[in-house]
């Protein structure tokens, strides 16, 4: 097959897919063909299909995990840098994303945080180490220290008198909630709607999270309770392993590692879908759900208005591989194979900004289509912030 390639930026990207007449549109992989999306890592690695991750945080429209060898990499909206992972950041411990910002323990137990930071919300207090747990909200961060103490910083870093030695904490958007050494819960921060309002025999609580305007809380027998503006548990939700908080909803894992996620409203991000399977990890975000499966890879839903459910696939590069170009963040990497395996030509596209592919079809002339997202120009000149682009491979 000779290469060639043709670019076309739309913000239509789906008329431009129909444009294409792609006869059989997939995903990702198909008789022969590959693209793998880049962005974020350093150096060529490839894993040859899904990655593994050992945590998910849904954040506001980004997504951050870390992976198997305890890197991290985000995806999604990258307006404020919330999803531009730090140069030097290796070893995380623990990933918390906030609305626009983003917060990691380190190796050494230290935080590094970045994104917005209109409030000093990234901004690390100094001699801040020895941190255990963290949390981002809104406009604040919230860390557990090695003495158990808590310490905030941000839109919201005052403490309630007595709080004392904590055992968990989660920040909402303007609340924060933590599980103290008995067990108990305090909460602190707005409390517009009720969310900060700690219902009169609540009991001992194993576990905590702060949505938007919601509090949730699994009690000592695994069942939930939730407060603020949204007090409703689903009927027959029954006993509960873990839960999470998002914009007037929340999703929980179940005894049997299954997830029912409910909410006020019909939202895509409330539908689970039917073939995720038993779950380890759950993260419900602003308007989409991440969670980490039984073979750890992640699976995300509902909204992907910035690609914050589009899970990454394929080998990260900020270097890249065969021909072409893409000496920025990201890029992609497209391949044909012979039916023994052979690699016939490799094909990089990318700019020095930042590019990610997001699919990948042949038609029945043998010509293949990728798509994706640039910040770039690929082809001419970047119509706004970010463009969609196809290119055609044939």
């Amino acid at each position: 097959m000779s290469k060639a390639s043709t670019f076309f930026k739309s913000t239509a990207l789906l008329s431009l897919l129909g444009a294409c007449a792609i006869d059989d549109p997939i995903d990702y992989t198909t008789d022969g063909y590959t693209a793998s999306p880049q962005g974020g890592g350093s150096g060529d690695e490839s894993n040859g299909g899904s990655i593994l991750f050992g945590r998910v945080a849904a954040g506001g429209q980004h997504t951050c995990a870390i992976k198997a060898d305890d890197s991290a990499q985000c995806w999604g909206d990258d307006s404020k840098g919330q999803s531009t992972v730090p140069e030097g950041l290796a070893s995380v411990k623990s990933i918390s994303a906030g609305h626009y910002h983003t917060c990691a323990i380190k190796a050494d137990d230290s935080v590094e945080c970045w994104g917005s930071n209109d409030k000093g919300q990234s901004t690390v207090p100094v001699g801040l180490d020895g941190v255990k747990s963290i949390s981002a909200g809104h406009y604040h961060t919230c860390a557990i220290k090695a003495d158990d103490s808590v310490q905030c910083w941000g839109d919201i870093a005052s403490l309630p008198v007595g709080l004392g030695s904590v055992k968990s904490i989660s920040s909402g958007a303007l609340h924060t909630c933590a599980i103290q050494a008995d067990d108990s819960v305090q909460c602190w921060g707005e409390d517009g709607v009720g969310q900060s309002t700690v219902p009169i025999g609540l009991g001992s609580v194993k576990s905590i999270s702060a949505g938007t305007l919601l509090t949730c809380a699994i009690k000592a027998d695994d069942s939930v309770q939730c407060w603020g503006n949204m007090t409703s548990v689903p009927v027959g939700l029954g006993s509960v392993k873990s839960i999470d908080g998002g914009a007037d909803r929340a999703c929980a894992i179940k005894a049997d590692d299954s997830v029912q996620c409910w909410g006020m409203f019909t939202h895509a991000a409330n539908d689970v879908p039917s073939a995720l399977g038993s779950v380890k990890s759950i993260s419900a975000g602003w308007w989409h759900t991440c969670a980490i499966k039984a073979d750890d890879s992640v699976q995300c839903w509902g909204s992907d208005t910035d690609g914050q459910s589009t899970v990454p696939a394929g080998g990260f590069s900020s270097s890249g591989s065969g021909s072409g170009s893409g000496s920025g963040s990201g890029g992609s990497t497209s391949s044909t194979t012979s039916a023994t395996g052979t690699v016939d030509w490799t094909q990089q596209l990318g700019t020095s900004i930042w590019d990610q592919a997001a699919g990948i079809a042949t038609d029945s002339s043998g010509n293949v289509y990728v798509t994706g997202a640039t910040r770039g120009a690929l082809d001419g000149s970047n119509a706004g912030y970010g463009d969609f682009f196809v290119v055609k491979f044939k």
